[in-house]
């Protein structure tokens, strides 16, 4: 390894450990210190100028004010980022069934004066409960899950030199590469998962007969539920624990931030126990409402009879079947994108 590139890594393994807004001034100062080292010492090697240095992760320390944390430094900043995001989808899910569950669904029949009056009292009664419950809900399991990778970051963390494992002296040969563009995970990326993820949950969870048909008789919107709201209470944990497992691999690659083994691991393990519990729920689990197509057909003053039309195969095997592939077909084609990725940019990770 030459010399340029071991400090090039070196200055990446601290770099990344302190906040944003300081990183470029304090790369800055960093390549100084280690030329003025350079200067003053021309008989020593980068490498031994490094271990002079010392430990990447503890020399950022002298960055930033170091004590106890729940969530410290090294997590914060991803830490604050999910926690926005997971409010922000909680805050608008909420709002959005809470709009579905008094607009929408109705049943009401009564004078523009009454309904209004009872559309505020219980719009915001339930909105402001919601947010307050939601938003409690979600700050506590963010805050879980990174206070349980705040303590145990250490045992994720694997040093090898020529094939020789250190757990106590930091070396500057186990400075894993910098990775490059196209190894590095976009926060846009995790951002788009995390967000989908939470509001369909908090969706199914506040309003799950927003998934149907809707149809308007007079003044009054009804709607046909896809979903079997008779079984509810067995089918939503098995959705929402598939969901969780996503969301916990979303956190895990907006966190190491780069395509590596732990990364193509952790999506192996969330996209298996997904198709698992997609299993469950399409084939164990009776998902689909009974009586959809027959209300559906009231509705359009029609009948399904063509076998070209999906709907005539409603709440069947074969209708679960294709939902099944195109779900493990999706889960199939991100597994292989991020093991793809992984071999031809990643690294092992250094968390």
């Amino acid at each position: 390894m030459n010399p340029q590139e071991l400090m090039e890594r070196y200055l990446y393994e601290v770099t990344r450990r302190v906040p944003r807004s300081q990183r470029k001034e304090i790369e800055m100062e960093l390549r100084e210190l280690i030329g003025d080292m350079q200067e003053a010492n021309e008989t020593k090697s980068v490498e031994e100028l490094l271990l002079e240095l010392g430990d990447p992760k503890e020399f950022a320390k002298k960055y930033r004010d170091e004590k106890q944390y729940l969530i410290g430094p090294d997590y914060y900043e991803d830490y604050s980022f999910i926690l926005k995001i997971v409010l922000i989808s909680i805050w608008i899910s909420v709002l959005v069934s809470a709009l579905v569950n008094h607009i929408f669904l109705s049943e009401a029949a009564i004078t523009a004066a009454d309904y209004a009056k009872e559309f505020f009292k219980g719009f915001f009664r339930d909105l402001i409960s919601n947010l307050i419950t939601g938003s409690l809900g979600g700050f506590g399991a963010v805050t879980l899950i990174f206070a349980i990778m705040e303590r145990n970051h250490i045992r994720f963390e694997q040093r090898e030199r020529k094939g020789v494992a250190i757990d106590s002296i930091w070396h500057p040969s186990t400075l894993p590469p910098v990775p490059s563009d196209k190894g590095i995970i976009k926060r846009s990326e995790t951002a788009v998962g995390i967000i989908f993820i939470l509001i369909f949950c908090s969706l199914l969870i506040a309003a799950p007969e927003l998934f149907g048909y809707y149809s308007k008789e007079g003044e009054h919107i009804t709607s046909i539920c896809i979903f079997n709201l008779d079984q509810w209470g067995k089918i939503l944990p098995v959705i929402l624990l598939s969901m969780g497992i996503g969301l916990i691999d979303e956190i895990i690659r907006l966190v190491i931030g780069r395509y590596c083994n732990a990364v193509a691991i952790s999506n192996l393990i969330a996209n298996c126990a997904m198709i698992l519990l997609s299993v469950v729920a399409l084939k164990v689990l009776p998902i689909w409402n009974p009586s959809f197509v027959s209300e559906l057909e009231i509705a359009l003053n029609r009948k399904v009879t063509s076998q070209t039309d999906l709907l005539y195969y409603w709440n069947t095997d074969i209708f679960s079947n294709i939902i099944l592939t195109i779900l493990i077909v999706i889960s199939l084609a991100e597994m292989g994108v991020t093991l793809y990725k992984t071999i031809r940019y990643g690294q092992k990770a250094t968390v």
